[in-house]
């Protein structure tokens, strides 16, 4: 399991969720479901981790449903989930949940800027700011960060022809 899928294994909490609906929220752990399952007879949403724990002993859903009936969640009813909005608990932004799953691990794992005049932290990954698997927070701090290297090469090299 990423970091992620750990602290949101089943779902999300409710009060990160700012637009959900309670027909949209896991009977059993009371979340919004990461991964929707439905009930096709009855329209109950239940997470997938939730409701194969209960169909494993039980042979119906909550509303005694045949367990034929309990499947993935159709298309629309996962586009409703997606465009649920979300706040990250990290950060505060607030985002659309299918946007989340990217966000998330990048949010809670900062980067620190490797130019030594700056050591900002900051989320996001931009291949055109990682030199040699460093990370950068802007362009200008790569820059000044290459600059420093030439001028300390310029420094040793004086320092030999001194020698």
């Amino acid at each position: 399991f990423s970091e992620m899928e750990k602290e949101f294994e089943t779902g999300y909490e409710p009060c990160l969720v700012k637009n959900q609906a309670h027909d949209l929220i896991c009977p059993f752990c009371l979340c919004v479901p990461r991964k929707p399952w439905e009930c096709y007879h009855c329209s109950s949403i239940f997470c997938e981790r939730c409701i194969k724990k209960w169909l494993s002993t039980h042979q119906k859903c909550t509303s005694r449903c045949p367990k034929e009936n309990i499947k993935e969640a159709s298309p629309a009813i996962k586009r409703i989930m997606a465009n649920l909005e979300i706040e990250c608990p990290h950060c505060k932004l607030i985002m659309r949940i299918e946007e989340f799953d990217s966000h998330f691990p990048v949010c809670q794992n900062p980067k620190k800027c490797n130019n030594p005049a700056c050591n900002q932290l900051f989320k996001g990954e931009n291949p055109n700011l990682i030199e040699n698997g460093k990370h950068f927070c802007s362009l200008e701090c790569k820059f000044v960060s290459k600059f420093q290297k030439l001028i300390d090469k310029d420094i040793n090299f004086f320092k030999i022809l001194r020698a």
